[in-house]
């Protein structure tokens, strides 16, 4: 069977625009996935930040205008409680 190259064409970008469709659909969920992440990531500093026995050390990268120079050597929390609080 053979197709004239319009609809060689047109079944091309059919299923180029169908790939797209899914690619689309495929990076929302990754990125749903990523923010799920982040907020576990989150919970977890948050309970780290109340239970570590903080042993503060400064950072000996930290400049003199930052806002925090020092963190946990165990956790590896800044010495900020509002960013985890």
């Amino acid at each position: 069977m053979s197709y004239s190259p319009t609809v060689q064409t047109d079944m091309n970008i059919n299923t180029l625009i169908l790939d797209n469709d899914k690619y689309q659909n495929d990076i929302m969920q990754l990125k749903r996935n990523i923010e799920d992440i982040e907020n576990k990531i989150v919970l977890n500093q948050r309970n780290i930040w109340t239970l570590c026995s903080h042993e503060w050390i400064k950072d000996e990268n930290a400049c003199y205008d930052d806002l925090v120079k020092y963190k946990c050597s165990k956790c590896h929390l800044w010495k900020k409680r509002g960013w985890y609080c």
